[in-house]
């Protein structure tokens, strides 16, 4: 009998393995099909590097679905690409941007990013009061005083603010979604599958890092 779990772990292994091939035939994404170019695009101070930034939330299913996709691309991603992680902003999402941002300031993403991804998506908690998410933080070890010091921050506050200014100037309405360089907008729908997303990130990479040398 194949049970559900060996059924999404088979998919997991072949988008992974998906992950690694090129483009089908070294194919060329297309403008207006595979990616939107931004009408107003950003001039980012980021050198000869591009930026790559992910608008995700924490109680997204198809983000937490991008994770081990995202993961396997980081350990493998272009020179050029400077990968930046940016909570996505509604309203009712600002708690877990805050959680993001707080987690960022206390230098506990690695640790914990990942482990609140999954406690959202796979229990009936979740998280979207304040109560269930100092509750997790401190039962992963973090010191109640400084959580709470760090989530009332004006650093905080201001990430928040900028977070949500970025995704209106880029048009972000849903997610996941990828902006490189400020300048081209890739979402799964758009690429065709997440997996071809993370191609297309890669294509235009090293078409900007070209233009940039």
């Amino acid at each position: 009998m194949i049970t559900k779990n060996f059924t999404v772990k088979i998919v997991i292994l072949l988008a992974l393995f998906g992950l690694t091939l090129p483009a089908a035939n070294g194919a060329k994404f297309i403008e207006g099909q595979h990616y939107i170019e931004i009408p107003f695009s950003d001039s980012l101070n980021t050198g000869k590097k591009v930026e790559v930034r992910e608008f995700f939330w924490y109680g997204c299913p198809h983000c937490y679905r991008l994770e081990p996709l995202l993961g396997e691309w980081l350990k493998t991603k272009p020179k050029a690409a400077l990968f930046v992680r940016t909570p996505a902003f509604l309203p009712k999402w600002e708690i877990h941007a805050r959680l993001y941002y707080t987690l960022e300031a206390l230098d506990k993403v690695d640790a914990l990013h990942g482990k609140f991804f999954a406690s959202v998506q796979n229990s009936k908690q979740k998280m979207s009061n304040k109560a269930d998410i100092v509750s997790f933080v401190t039962s992963n070890g973090v010191n109640k005083a400084d959580f709470l010091k760090a989530w009332d921050s004006f650093d905080v506050d201001k990430k928040i603010r900028t977070a949500q200014q970025l995704g209106q100037k880029y048009g972000i309405r849903s997610v996941p979604n990828m902006v490189v360089d400020g300048r081209y907008v890739i979402g799964a729908d758009s690429a065709g599958s997440q997996v071809k997303m993370m191609q297309v990130v890669d294509y235009l990479v090293d078409k900007i890092a070209k233009q940039k040398k």
